[in-house]
């Protein structure tokens, strides 16, 4: 029996233990994700930078004509006839329905209420390219009035008026009534927030 066992250790093979074979498979495929990625991320790259160094060539090229976009005269026709497209008389172009700079009276909405950094805002934007003033009115729970006038602000499409203060210390809904006023038409635009 000893010598069947001394010769079947001689026939016997080593054969190595595969112990860690699936972390190494693991390891290899994570290595070639993260390079992919790497590549990935430093292709878009390279076609952003070249995409923005292409575009800041092309201003670069001017056409001789140049027409203006709110009279759709060109540019030489405008300076012939002198400076008539001041602020003063400029309309922004509309893309769809109405022109609200038409309308009889002001229009806009409430876009902001709240409190931020520490104080109250209350922001309306005006669908008219206007200048004038906004009146708030903001009444709280227990009664109380909060009115003011705001500088209203021309936009490049609309105007803004915006009131910031303290943060009242009264819980509850606040009702907000603003009335923007330009030279010649007035509105009325409406919203609550509760604090």
């Amino acid at each position: 029996m000893a010598t069947t066992n001394q010769n079947l250790q001689k026939n016997a093979k080593i054969t190595p233990v595969k112990r860690h074979r699936k972390g190494r498979i693991v390891a290899i495929l994570i290595i070639i994700l993260a390079v992919g990625i790497a590549g990935t991320v430093l292709a878009l790259n390279l076609i952003n930078a070249n995409k923005s160094s292409n575009q800041a060539e092309e201003p670069q090229a001017t056409s001789v004509d140049q027409t203006d976009m709110t009279s759709g005269k060109s540019s030489e026709a405008t300076a012939a006839l002198g400076s008539s497209n001041e602020a003063s008389n400029k309309t922004p172009s509309q893309y769809e329905g109405d022109n609200p700079n038409n309308y009889s009276n002001l229009t806009g909405i409430v876009t902001f209420t709240g409190v931020s950094e520490g104080q109250f805002v209350v922001s309306v934007a005006l669908d008219q390219f206007i200048t004038g003033s906004c009146h708030f009115t903001i009444e709280g729970p227990a009664g109380s009035v909060i009115n003011t006038d705001i500088d209203i602000f021309a936009g490049p499409s609309s105007s803004f008026c915006s009131y910031n203060g303290p943060v009242p210390a009264d819980h509850g809904i606040y009702k907000i009534t603003v009335t923007p006023t330009s030279a010649d038409k007035t509105g009325t635009i409406t919203g609550e927030v509760e604090l």
